[in-house]
């Protein structure tokens, strides 16, 4: 997710914890509503389109033995 409150250059992103946690707060975004559209994008967008063009032991609802984290865990 891109934060654009504030200026920034091309490929300039907000990776400090402290400052996307507070534009969450702000905007009263809950890591569920997070969650919803990651998978809505990733798994139901992005993971599909894939295994309806490739050859993918993977699919929406099977990861397999794959695991998923993200960079904040257990917000």
């Amino acid at each position: 997710i891109a934060i654009f409150d504030e200026p920034r250059k091309a490929g300039e992103y907000v990776d400090d914890e402290i400052k996307v946690k507070k534009y969450l707060s702000q905007y009263n975004i809950s890591s569920n509503d997070l969650s919803k559209h990651y998978d809505k994008i990733v798994n139901q967008k992005v993971l599909k389109d894939w295994c309806s063009i490739y050859d993918s032991k993977f699919s929406p609802e099977n990861y397999g033995d794959v695991t998923v984290k993200t960079q904040w865990e257990n917000w």
